[in-house]
């Protein structure tokens, strides 16, 4: 088994998961313990097949293990957060809640040259945060042990899923204070169902319009983040462009086609 199966078979969980119940303090803890078993079947899988370059080890790091880890932070923080929830007045709750968006205020603060790195997309010092070669050359980040094993431990990838984490809690924490507490919002994975090759045309084309961070942002930067977001590995990238700009003669599949749906759907006076 690789990576992408185990991670395709928890974010299908995860669905279900999501979908099966509306009780918050049940689908944290189904989701809790779907990641913890995910995070110890990609340890076995990391320890059957190694790593062949510092970047693959880097990326299992920074990307693989992200995607259950990231749910762990998220739906600890809101178990014990909606355990803690004052059952009294809607005040008492409200004046909760602030407390806890501050503390997270206060997260991003003490931690703000590592957000800026991760928000700003930078790789320089990736050696350092994502491998664990590197993890006794600068202090544990986080001293909240979600998940901590030295073999399966860099010094920065908690605090990776925490950054990341943290930001789905404000949200739900937001959403808590606009009064619309009968229903909690569902945090539903979204996942890549065309080909490598098309979100491939689909990454060049964003980098190559300069759509992003106004055309500062890296091809790497933009292929690190869609991995995260769909929860995929896309391989060599380059390899798959390489083999598109051969065929320099035939206009981009993906990207052709979705320009013609997108032209027939305003071109039609009915949708």
């Amino acid at each position: 088994m690789n990576y992408q199966i185990e991670l395709t078979k928890f974010q299908n969980e995860l669905n279900v998961i999501n979908n099966s119940t509306n009780e918050i303090i049940n689908q944290a803890n189904a989701s809790i313990l779907l990641s913890r078993n995910t995070l110890s079947n990609l340890k076995k899988i990391m320890f059957q097949i190694g790593f062949k370059t510092v970047d693959d080890e880097i990326h299992f790091f920074k990307v693989t293990k992200q995607v259950p880890l990231i749910q762990i932070v998220y739906y600890t923080e809101i178990r014990n957060f909606e355990l803690n929830l004052p059952k009294g007045s809607e005040i008492t709750q409200q004046a909760y809640i602030h407390k806890k968006l501050t503390e997270i205020d206060q997260f991003f603060v003490r931690n703000i040259h590592f957000n800026q790195y991760v928000i700003c997309g930078h790789t320089h010092s990736d050696k350092l945060y994502f491998t664990r070669s590197a993890a006794d050359k600068i202090p544990y980040s986080c001293s909240d042990l979600y998940f901590r094993d030295p073999e399966f431990s860099t010094a920065y990838d908690m605090l990776l899923a925490k950054h990341q984490a943290f930001l789905l809690v404000v949200d739900h924490l937001k959403y808590k204070l606009t009064g619309n507490k009968s229903k909690t919002p569902n945090i539903i994975p979204l996942k890549w169902t065309a080909t490598k090759n098309a979100l491939t045309e689909l990454i060049y084309g964003l980098h190559q319009s300069g759509a992003l961070n106004n055309g500062n942002s890296t091809l790497k930067d933009i292929v690190h983040s869609f991995q995260i977001m769909f929860s995929c590995d896309l391989g060599n990238i380059y390899q798959k462009y390489a083999e598109m700009k051969y065929k320099n003669n035939e206009l981009p599949t993906f990207l052709s086609m979705m320009t013609k749906r997108f032209l027939n759907n305003i071109s039609d006076p009915e949708d």
